[in-house]
Parts: C-alpha cells; structure tokens; sequence
C-alpha cells in the first residue's frame, strides 16, 4: 500500500524557488513540484499513479491537464534544471563505493 503524497519532498521546496517565473501562476509551480515529488517518491512514475496519490489537487486531472494544455516554457526549465546541475560540485556516488 502507498501513502498519499501530502506534501513537498523538502528537497523539491527547497530547488524550485529559480522556476518560479517560468510559470503565469502559483498553480502551474504548485503542479510541477508534486509532479517532482511524485517521480521522487513513488514507485510507479505514472502519471495517472502520481495524479492519484496527491491529496492537495481538487480534480486529479489537474496534473494532466498542467502537462498538456498548460503555456509553460519546457526549454527555460531545462536549461535552469542544466544551470543547476552545472553548479552542483558535490562529489557522486556511485555502486562501487566512495568517489
């Protein structure tokens, strides 16, 4: 069984401020974050699963409708989504053990 996603990852509150113009309203930021909480946290990444397990949208279309129908600019999250990746230096993990 899966818990309801009731909330922001605090790791997704804390990276998202730097979107937040991309978007016209709060609403469309409000949807990208547990869209990304959503892909962090749940093991079925579907986007029917990830709109089923929000508790805070009012109609659980409203994440499809976000993806599809929204006038987000995709290309501007991507190069800051690079920008921010850019900037991480924090060493890797990787299988094998410590870098």
């Amino acid at each position: 069984m899966e818990w309801p996603i009731v909330g922001l990852a605090p790791v997704i509150a804390e990276h998202t401020a730097v979107f937040r113009d991309v978007f016209d309203h709060q609403c469309q930021l409000r949807h990208f974050q547990h869209d990304l909480t959503g892909l962090i946290v749940l093991p079925n990444k579907s986007l029917a699963h990830r709109a089923c397990c929000l508790l805070d949208s009012a109609d659980n279309t409203n994440l499809s409708r976000f993806f599809a129908e929204a006038s987000w600019r995709e290309e501007e999250v991507n190069r800051r989504r690079e920008s921010l990746l850019a900037l991480d230096e924090s060493p890797v993990r990787t299988r094998g053990g410590p870098v």
